[in-house]
């Protein structure tokens, strides 16, 4: 009659005994918390080590983590990541060819 199985019914109705709310799930999250939980701690690790790589960045943060989570990290802060090595580092000018 309503377009919904028993089984949601079910669990509307436990949840209203519960809690006596019946409204939709507001604070609900998807997949697994981010590793880096505090932000403005890793703004300021970030700005202080902004010149390394993800992997150089994972390295010296507090707790193991991968490059990759470095990344996401950086990108919930809103800045980018560094892509290669500046002309300087690699040794390289920039108008070589494999720079």
């Amino acid at each position: 009659m309503l377009g919904i199985s028993r089984n949601s019914l079910d669990l509307w109705l436990k949840r209203r005994n519960e809690t006596g709310e019946i409204g939709a799930i507001q604070e609900y999250r998807r997949g697994p918390l981010p590793k880096i939980v505090d932000l403005e701690a890793f703004r300021s690790f970030a700005q202080e080590h902004g010149h390394m790589t993800q992997q150089d960045m994972a390295q010296k943060w507090s707790q193991p983590i991968s490059d990759r989570t470095i990344g996401k990290a950086l990108r919930r802060i809103g800045l980018t990541r560094k892509k290669r090595l500046t002309a300087s580092e690699n040794g390289t000018k920039p108008n070589d060819k494999h720079f």
